[in-house]
């Protein structure tokens, strides 16, 4: 039986971008992904952070928790005699 129709393999071919160079090109996109998902996270931990803070009348106490479960954080603010 012939093989003659069957493509070579990728790793076989002639020409094209080497083993080391998709490996690093690969790794180099995970890393990016991970770093921009990681700051998007922060953002919107920051942009909640602040949405407590600027909730809150000037002048009150405002306590943020971050919680883990949901994620994100709990505003509590400040009522006169009683604390936060």
């Amino acid at each position: 039986m012939s093989w003659s129709w069957v493509p070579d393999r990728p790793e076989d071919a002639p020409g094209g971008p080497s083993r080391g160079l998709r490996t690093a090109v690969t790794v180099l996109v995970v890393l990016v992904s991970a770093a921009a998902g990681v700051y998007g996270v922060q953002l919107w931990a920051d942009r909640e952070r602040a949405a407590c803070t600027a909730s809150a009348a000037p002048g009150e106490a405002v306590s943020v928790d971050w919680r883990w479960w949901p994620p994100g954080y709990d505003c509590a603010v400040a009522t006169p005699g009683l604390g936060v």
